[in-house]
């Protein structure tokens, strides 16, 4: 028992004077904290190939949105903003496999939203409305999202399959997006949420309350010093 109580007093200890040795200062280890508790992007990893009908578009992690517009919305787009860089003059879309979007509004419990159709975009012919042509997005048509302004909505992690094959999928949809994301009204093509703000992952955390430690420790040395 006496062990395990002086273990938290040994561990400060022991990363006290690694932090000392590495010159790891107090005002570094808050700029680590804030860098991982807060993210303000939702990390998209689009991969596989489009054309032979292997395409996947992953949401890794939870993406929290606030509701800027009240309104029940028929057509809902998941826009990931200039997520290609560049338009190919040419606005391709294939089906995806999965029966809606998983999410949850106001912290209540998860459900889907579905529609008749669930599409992936590579990108636009042009700018329209908030959409820019390099913006490539998740489609969802025909269904009924019901939110009001100040309203929570968190679209949760999920891969979306591709169904079928398309030509002519611009190239540089694939690979790890970190930028904007935001919903959007498709008929206007207008945004009706804030940006996406990613949910930290539980390991995240767990860096954080390593840091934290850190600190803490750093503080009090210092203190007694």
């Amino acid at each position: 028992m006496k062990n395990i109580t002086l273990l938290p007093v040994r561990l400060a200890r022991l990363t006290s004077s690694l932090m000392s040795s590495l010159k790891i200062t107090i005002p570094a280890v808050l700029l680590l904290v804030a860098s991982l508790s807060s993210q303000s992007f939702g990390q998209v990893i689009v991969s596989g190939d489009f054309s032979a009908g292997t395409g996947q578009v992953q949401i890794s992690q939870d993406i929290t949105f606030t509701i800027t517009s009240t309104d029940t919305f028929t057509d809902l787009v998941i826009a990931f903003d200039e997520l290609v860089g560049t338009s190919d003059g040419s606005q391709d879309n294939t089906y995806l496999t999965n029966s809606g979007i998983l999410m949850s509004i106001n912290g209540a419990s998860n459900t889907t939203l579905t529609g008749t159709s669930l599409e992936f975009f590579d990108n636009l012919n042009g700018s329209s409305g908030d959409l820019t042509a390099a913006d490539s997005y998740i489609y969802i048509a025909n269904t009924s999202f019901n939110v009001m302004t100040g309203d929570s909505v968190v679209v949760r992690a999920q891969t979306f399959s591709q169904t079928g094959t398309v030509a002519g999928f611009n190239p540089n949809v694939a690979g790890t997006f970190t930028g904007d994301v935001f919903l959007a009204e498709a008929l206007f093509s207008s945004r009706i949420s804030s940006n996406g703000v990613a949910v930290p992952e539980p390991s995240t955390y767990t860096a954080i309350a390593g840091l934290a430690v850190l600190g803490l420790a750093v503080w009090r040395r210092r203190r007694a010093a």
